[in-house]
């Protein structure tokens, strides 16, 4: 006879084989319903000590009666009718030949509710039965934490009771693991010194309690500790309910008379004695809390189904996500991934759900921050969480106080007593490369899972390669929703208290904006606050002698809001990304490269190659990190630009930099320039903007750009589309700032080197020109509706073999024939027409910001400031013309750093103060000076 174990593992393989044609007809995989039906009821039997016998009726009416003993009346009725329903499927396929009662087309959808209720009771209910291994599909159909249900938890108890009693010699002595009768059981002493010891028995949530207390008593006989702890994990119903398991023990305990044969016997929660005997009081006591600042606004929630769309309901607040959690475990996942793009607030979602949760009784937040990972090195290799908790530790990113033994952190998250926050995992995941293997790490959440179904884990992550968290098992993804419009105003109103700036941050948040519709896109908060700080910052700024801080990256050199904006956002990807050696502007050349591709998108392997041409491949850079960034989409192998309005400043500041250099490439600014061909578009509007013709057209640099986009005209005519409407485009700018027609030709001389014009090209109306005693030759007149309101000489020859265009409508009403040569191409209504009238600085602050940024980075873990002595802080390198001791002085004159003593009063140090938490936050996560803190740096000048 089979023994369990082989038929179980029989019925998981015919469970995945049903799962591997899920979509194919019913009538084509009917038997296999029918075969796994028999499989359940043999294991049900076998399980239970029955030997199985018969045909298939035989074996259901025997394995019904098992399930009548341990279920209640509604599952074991309900289980009688879909294994009927299972049976009644197969032999109608495999019995009757013709499959009468089924279609061709026919799915499987209603068979495989069925099978999913029978394993469901079988399997997961009040029965005792390990289960199968399940396919992804059947699980989903599980409560999450019903699915540890079929394991036995392994608690290491000697492990954990020698975090109990470091010095104490501990030992096991006793241990017991008969799956077949549920006697599963550890006996670990701990001795105490002076003769006397310490007894702690630990059951598991599945085992028989009275079987096993009673094969305890047999074989401890008279040999009990002078106490005894009965420490037994939390136990529930299908349902989530918590069954009262101490008050069970209790009562068996006094059914067997242990008070006579042990003294002090308590019984315990796992958890409950893990809080109490293993961790530091000072861990216990510490209620971290963040300051919650009085703009905020709250998000939104949205879970995330397999195929990656936002379901319709089930959308909370953040709040809400988190109570529901913590009070109705059974009904998530352990692991929740939280999804959003760059800067959509998942680090103010992990500060308000760690203060929620430290602010509950018996519950701590374990927080690691990629921000803190940014800058160690590390060459060990991350493949558990625990693994992870020891790196922080080594690295000192966790507090003295909150620091415990990585094993004592693996035990109470577990157990539930620890929520483990990481805040931005896909960049911590950059930070380390590949000494993280991630299949490893995010298993041993499972495997965690597995001991005590009390694990909770939050991952925030970009909402980049979200498909490879959907295999992990126990794992659900919610979104980030980001600022409905409804929600940007109340932001803005705020923080912005005159009307006058909030009109103007709404203009400049639309330049963020992804849908047309601006009334039902949503708002990016890191967007919404860079702008807030942009027009508070500027008039603060405009009231002190302190300029802002030089821009280093030559793309973003002007004064537009936007430009600063970008610049922030930026650096702050820089900061948290590892990118090797790219730098602002390298950042701006990659996304131009999107930006100029067909419909804004390449591959990624074209990305990869853009990336490390750039500087990006260093020791721990996947080039894959760029794809996070805030400014593209990702579409399965396509990467694409996420703003369309946005191309066009990118596109402005790409022409004004080159031109302001006098340095032409032909690609891609020909093709950028040749978007505005006719002196109009938001493209144009937008390079006039940052670049007027009033300020740079007769600069040198400029005269020196053109004479090398005029030298591009040497090439077939075929490809000199674009560049002749480039040519076009540069005369609608640099003639902008003129005002009459002798000013414009002379401009022009002056640009063509002299009155003979080359390649002269003309699109739309443009301006009236004086063409007296000038020559144009080779060049291109399209639509020059002006030009009949030009200046020559009647019978005196301007353009040579020059193509001449009109359409019906912009065809002139007088337009002089002599004006042409002979060699002229004249469009087809023009010839008629003709024909007709013979008929008839600097980076010195970013130097400064750098040095300042290292000392607030001294204390700040965790998303929060801590105190650290001054030896610490004298061990920070600073460079520059001014000392470490200067910096020190300046922060502490100032208020930023305030001195205080350690806990024991011995030892002096600093921390951040509250009232400049905010301005050294934005520096030390984003790199960002906030005008305050711009403004004190002009004392070290001083």
């Amino acid at each position: 006879m089979e023994d369990f174990q082989d038929i179980i593992k029989r019925l998981g393989q015919q469970l995945h084989d049903i799962d591997a044609d899920i979509n194919k007809p019913l009538v084509d995989v009917a038997n296999k319903y029918r075969l796994t039906a028999e499989t359940i009821c043999k294991a049900i039997l076998v399980g239970y000590g029955v030997p199985p016998q018969g045909n298939l009726e035989k074996l259901s009416t025997d394995a019904q009666k098992q399930i009548d003993a341990k279920e209640n009346a509604r599952d074991a009725g309900m289980f009688k009718a879909e294994l009927r329903y299972l049976q009644n499927v197969g032999n109608t396929y495999s019995h009757d030949g013709a499959a009468s009662d089924f279609t061709n087309k026919q799915g499987q959808s209603d068979v495989f509710d069925s099978l999913v209720k029978v394993i469901k009771i079988t399997f997961f209910s009040n029965g005792e039965l390990d289960s199968p291994t399940l396919p992804k599909s059947m699980e989903a159909r599980f409560p999450a934490r019903m699915l540890g249900l079929a394991k036995f938890e392994n608690p290491r108890a000697e492990d954990v009771v020698q975090l109990c009693f470091p010095k104490q010699r501990v030992k096991t002595r006793i241990q017991k693991t008969d799956h077949t009768t549920r006697i599963v059981y550890d006996y670990v002493v701990a001795d105490l010194g002076d003769g006397l010891s310490k007894g702690m028995m630990f059951i598991r949530s599945r085992t028989a309690i009275e079987k096993t207390l009673i094969d305890f008593l047999d074989n401890i006989g008279s040999d009990f500790s002078n106490s005894l702890e009965i420490i037994t994990p939390r136990a529930y119903r299908t349902d989530g309910r918590e069954i009262d398991r101490k008050k069970s023990i209790i009562d068996i305990i006094k059914s067997l008379s242990f008070e006579s044969k042990a003294k002090n016997v308590h019984v315990k929660y796992f958890d409950d004695f893990v809080w109490e005997s293993c961790l530091p009081e000072s861990f216990r006591s510490d209620n971290k809390a963040n300051k919650k600042p009085t703009y905020f606004i709250p998000q939104i929630l949205e879970p995330i189904t397999d195929i990656g769309n936002s379901t319709s309901g089930g959308s909370l607040s953040d709040s809400d996500y988190i109570e529901n959690i913590l009070n109705k475990p059974h009904d998530y996942a352990p692991v929740q991934i939280v999804i959003g793009p760059a800067g959509i607030g998942k680090t103010t979602f992990c500060d308000e759900i760690s203060s929620y949760i430290n602010a509950r009784e018996r519950k701590r937040v374990i927080l690691l921050s990629a921000t803190d990972f940014r800058e160690i090195s590390n060459s060990v290799s991350i493949d558990s969480v625990s693994a992870l908790y020891r790196v922080a530790a080594i690295n000192g990113l966790l507090d003295d106080e909150s620091s415990i033994e990585s094993h004592n952190f693996e035990i109470n998250l577990a157990c539930g007593n620890f929520v483990l926050l990481i805040d931005g995992f896909d960049e911590l995941e950059s930070h380390l490369g590949e000494s993280l293997n991630f299949e490893s790490f995010m298993r041993s959440l499972s495997d965690l899972e597995d001991c005590f179904r009390r694990v909770l884990v939050i991952l925030t992550v970009r909402d980049y390669d979200i498909e490879r968290f959907k295999h992990i098992r126990q794992t659900s993804i919610c979104r980030l929703r980001g600022f409905s419009s409804k929600d940007t105003d109340s932001y803005f109103s705020k923080r912005l208290t005159i009307q006058g700036k909030i009109v103007e941050a709404k203009a400049l948040i639309r330049s963020f904006n992804e849908s047309a519709d601006s009334e039902i896109s949503t708002t990016v908060p890191l967007y919404a606050s860079l702008i807030c700080d942009y027009l508070l910052e500027k008039d603060l700024l405009s009231k002190t002698q302190v300029t802002s801080a030089p821009k280093s990256a030559k793309y973003f050199g002007s004064d537009e809001p936007l430009d600063t904006l970008v610049s922030k956002i930026i650096d702050r990807e820089i900061a948290k990304q590892s990118l090797g050696n790219i730098r602002p502007d390298d950042f701006f050349d990659i996304l131009i490269e999107i930006i100029r591709a067909p419909q804004f998108a390449i591959t990624t392997g074209v990305l990869f190659d853009f990336v490390t041409s750039c500087g990006g491949e260093t020791k721990n850079l996947n080039a894959s990190n760029f794809l996070r960034n805030p400014f593209l989409r990702w579409e399965k192998d396509t990467i694409s630009f996420k703003y369309d309005s946005l191309t066009y400043f990118f596109k402005s500041r790409l022409l004004a930099r080159k031109i302001s250099e006098g340095q032409f490439s032909e690609y891609p600014s020909i093709e950028f320039m040749a978007e505005f061909y006719r002196g109009e578009g938001p493209l144009f509007d937008e390079f006039n903007t940052i670049f007027p013709a009033t300020q740079y057209a007769d600069h040198p640099n400029t005269l020196k750009w053109f004479q090398s986009l005029s030298r591009c005209g040497n090439r077939a005519y075929e490809s000199k589309l674009p560049w002749r409407k480039a040519m076009s485009a540069f005369m609608y700018w640099a003639l902008s700032k003129n005002r009459d027609k002798a000013e414009r030709t002379q401009n022009l001389s002056k640009y063509f080197g002299g009155t003979s014009w080359e390649s002269f090209s003309i699109y739309g109306c443009f301006y009236p020109l004086d063409l007296k005693g000038i020559n144009i030759r080779c060049g291109n007149i399209d639509n020059y509706t002006n030009l009949q309101s030009c200046d020559y000489i009647p019978g005196e020859t301007v353009f040579y073999s020059t193509k001449i265009d009109f359409d019906d409508k912009s065809l002139p009403e007088k337009i002089d024939r002599s004006l042409f040569a002979a060699d002229c191409i004249f469009s087809q209504n023009l010839t008629m027409s003709f024909h007709a009238k013979e008929i008839a600085d600097q980076y010195g602050i970013e130097i400064i910001r750098d040095n300042i940024y290292k000392i607030l980075k001294v204390g700040f873990r965790a998303n929060r400031f801590a105190w650290k002595s001054k030896d610490v802080y004298k061990n920070v390198t600073v460079v520059g013309k001014f000392a470490l001791d200067s910096y020190l002085d300046l922060l502490a004159k100032h208020g930023v750093l305030t001195s205080e003593h350690s806990r024991s009063g011995s030892e002096i140090g600093y921390v951040v103060s509250d009232a400049w938490h905010l301005d050294a936050r934005k520096l030390v996560e984003e790199k960002n000076l906030t005008a305050r803190m711009t403004n004190l740096i002009s004392d070290l000048f001083k």
